[in-house]
């Protein structure tokens, strides 16, 4: 089956198909969609961060028939930025769970704000033990921590000091973000951007 597909609209996508079994084109319109999808333990292998070259071409796939698919990560923006370069998916991604979208190599939106992170990862480093960073690519709006300390008691100590941060646990790292960023309310900017309703 042969496809080709031309884009009607922001919205709209035509599909034009035609198998091998006929000479006749069927064209279907379909309505444009936008994909938000995760990297770690979604479009990866076990374990490591390799990417599961099928899941890759599937969401190629949906690029080229007209949807956006846009990478919605714990890591760097950078990092999904780069992946959706190379992968051949639409060229956003939204990162550090959150917080900071981009748009190309030198356009990021801020949601989060790195020093207030920051300032509560210094306050859980003076009052418990074995707080370290971890390496990471570089943060513009969070700070990731090493496992390696009892998050409540962290929780506890940043709300002594009247500390309003959202501390989270991704199982590969602790996360300082700021209060109210998550994934959905970064892939929430993407859609106001992109007049997605709904």
């Amino acid at each position: 089956m042969f496809i080709f597909c031309d884009i009607l609209s922001n919205k709209t996508v035509l599909l034009f198909l035609r198998s091998k079994y006929y000479s006749v084109y069927k064209a279907i319109v379909v309505k444009k969609r936008t994909f938000a999808v995760d990297i770690d333990g979604t479009i990866t292998e076990n374990g490591g961060g390799r990417i599961h070259l099928d899941a890759l071409e599937a969401l190629r796939r949906l690029t080229n028939m007209g949807h956006d698919v846009i990478f919605v990560t714990g890591r760097s923006s950078v990092e999904g930025y780069l992946l959706s370069v190379f992968g051949g998916t639409t060229k956003i991604a939204v990162g550090e769970n959150g917080g900071c979208i981009a748009f190309d190599s030198h356009d990021h939106v801020l949601l989060g704000d790195i020093k207030e992170c920051q300032n509560a990862f210094q306050i859980i480093q003076k009052n418990i033990d074995n707080v370290k960073e971890k390496h990471v690519f570089p943060r513009m709006t969070e700070v990731v921590l090493e496992r390696t300390f009892d998050l409540d008691q962290a929780r506890k100590v940043l709300s002594e000091n009247n500390i309003d941060v959202k501390l989270s646990d991704s199982q590969y790292a602790y996360h300082i973000n700021s209060p109210g960023i998550d994934k959905g309310t970064g892939f929430g900017e993407i859609m106001k951007k992109l007049s997605i309703k709904r």
